[in-house]
């Protein structure tokens, strides 16, 4: 195994991190945007809650993996 410095490997860390930040803005980012335009969270019995929290279990699922 080779070694690797601190400087390098954080510096690895944060062009990694800060490539996926640019890829998917995620649920929070969302959010922000639909509380910024004013428009009101789903009511947790409509459709669009409900595929929230279906896409949101499906992506914890395949982070456990």
């Amino acid at each position: 195994m080779a070694k690797v410095n601190k400087s390098a490997l954080h510096a690895f860390m944060r062009e990694l991190i800060l490539e996926v930040v640019k890829e998917k803005p995620g649920l929070w980012a969302n959010i922000r945007a639909q509380r910024a335009r004013g428009e009101k969270p789903s009511h947790p019995n409509s459709k669009a809650f409900k595929d929230a929290v279906k896409a949101g279990k499906e992506i914890l699922k395949k982070e456990k993996k």
